[in-house]
């Protein structure tokens, strides 16, 4: 993935590999955890409201000064937190992500038909198109992975993540996990030329662009 702060934040940097993650189940295991850290970036999953401890990972984020989460993926379909994880929404002490290990890459969400493994139905996935292009003011969805990658980097979250399928612009076959298999996850590597000169600069002049 590549992570991107504002340039009042003094870590600002580029990674490849997903960032460190704490998942705090009560005040006295955060309290042990965090001094362990140190620098490393570390941030808090939001969990669904509906999950138990939702309420007390919410609580323990200002508390211990951890960051939260959002996927712009979620943004536009059913997700009970879709409001949230929209740009206006966002405060500044998150971590905006196009997409998670979890999820398949942007090209392969977007051009899913509502089979196979998928959650949503074809007409979810016609309403999330829709709402998608009027929220993010686009017509041509050739390069969807740019048009996301440009709502978070351009959003006022402190970090914005990107992971690298979408940078390259990979569809479903670059996807790093999915939830309930066990088999042929983790398994993507990007190619060698992959990271060309004309991405690094196209993805350089965004980030000059949003202040990152």
């Amino acid at each position: 993935m590549g992570n991107t702060s504002r340039t009042t934040n003094t870590n600002t940097f580029f990674t490849i590999g997903p960032l460190r993650m704490m998942s705090a189940t009560a005040d006295r295991s955060a309290e042990a955890y965090t001094p362990q850290l140190g620098s490393v970036q570390h941030y808090c999953r939001k969990i669904r409201p509906e999950t138990s401890g939702a309420s007390l990972v919410e609580k323990l984020r200002p508390q211990f000064g951890l960051p939260g989460m959002s996927l712009l993926q979620f943004t536009f379909g059913n997700h009970p937190q879709g409001p949230s994880f929209r740009p206006h929404n966002y405060s500044r002490d998150l971590v905006a992500c196009t997409g998670g290990h979890d999820n398949d890459t942007t090209v392969g969400w977007w051009s899913s038909s509502g089979k196979g493994d998928s959650t949503r139905t074809p007409e979810d996935i016609r309403k999330e198109h829709d709402f998608a292009r009027a929220y993010l003011h686009f017509d041509d969805d050739s390069e969807i992975n740019w048009v996301m990658i440009r709502a978070v980097e351009a959003s006022v979250a402190d970090v914005a993540t990107v992971p690298l399928q979408d940078v390259v612009g990979l569809g479903s076959m670059a996807r790093m996990n999915l939830p309930g298999t066990v088999i042929g996850n983790w398994k993507w590597r990007y190619r060698p030329g992959a990271l060309s000169g004309e991405l690094s600069a196209r993805l350089r002049s965004l980030v000059t662009l949003c202040d990152r």
